[in-house]
């Protein structure tokens, strides 16, 4: 119901092309008890690229010994491709990511990751990708962005049993394929409302009498009054 009301929200009237910088947290993060912070500046006179560095950090253990225990640092590369920085607009992007993870007893959707039921893991990860997103303007400081990608990593990791201090039962370097997707609440220090577009002033038609309106005149009493007039030669006789 939240997401819907945002996006009736995202079709105000705002503006922010004097806006140079953002915050921003990624709202799925905190799903899983990450706190995360972003920042974006604009880089370029046209403003149509920014440069992005989020942080997300999760240190909690939860009930049977379940981690998503990680320090993330991500930053990224932004494209703004139908409008000027901060504005409602498609964008493109690229991303790199650091992670240093302790990730253990987690039940992901689709069994991907299934060895994670049974055993944790802790190691680190290096990752680029790149990524596509949507960014709606919802009042003068607020926005909300959705992006969509994929990178490919190198993690190097050491397995242990899932218990709680359990033993090592092995250690392995492999390439990942990890999905991104991220649903971000932006807050920009300043903004303002469009200027509304100016409408044409309606055409008024203009009337014009029909024919058959028009006053009739009787020219023959006129006429009458006029004085004679001959015409002729200047040697011949006026007839």
């Amino acid at each position: 119901m939240m997401l819907m009301m945002c996006v009736r929200l995202a079709a105000a009237p705002y503006t922010h092309d004097s806006v140079q910088w953002a915050l921003k947290t990624d709202l799925l993060r905190w799903l899983h008890a990450s706190v995360n912070l972003g920042a974006e500046f604009v880089t370029t006179p046209n403003r149509r690229q920014t440069i992005a560095f989020n942080i997300a950090y999760n240190a909690w253990t939860f009930s049977a010994n379940t981690k998503w225990r990680h320090l993330l640092v991500e930053p990224e590369y932004r494209w703004w491709l139908g409008s000027t920085a901060f504005n409602r607009s498609w964008l493109a992007g690229a991303s790199a990511r650091y992670m240093h993870y302790n990730v253990g007893h987690v039940d992901f959707p689709f069994k991907i990751y299934d060895e994670m039921r049974t055993t944790r893991k802790q190691g680190n990860l290096l990752a680029l990708g790149g990524f596509v997103g949507h960014n709606w303007t919802l009042s003068a400081h607020w926005n909300l962005s959705l992006l969509g990608g994929v990178s490919v990593g190198w993690t190097d990791y050491d397995q242990y049993e899932c218990e709680e201090c359990g033993k090592k039962i092995g250690q392995e370097s492999k390439l990942v394929l990890l999905p991104k997707i991220s649903l971000n609440l932006v807050w920009l220090p300043a903004g303002r409302r469009a200027a509304a577009t100016p409408q044409p002033e309606p055409l008024v038609p203009v009337s014009r009498p029909e024919p058959d309106s028009l006053p009739a005149y009787d020219f023959q009493p006129l006429l009458a009054d006029l004085p004679a007039v001959r015409y002729g030669l200047p040697d011949d006789p006026v007839i």
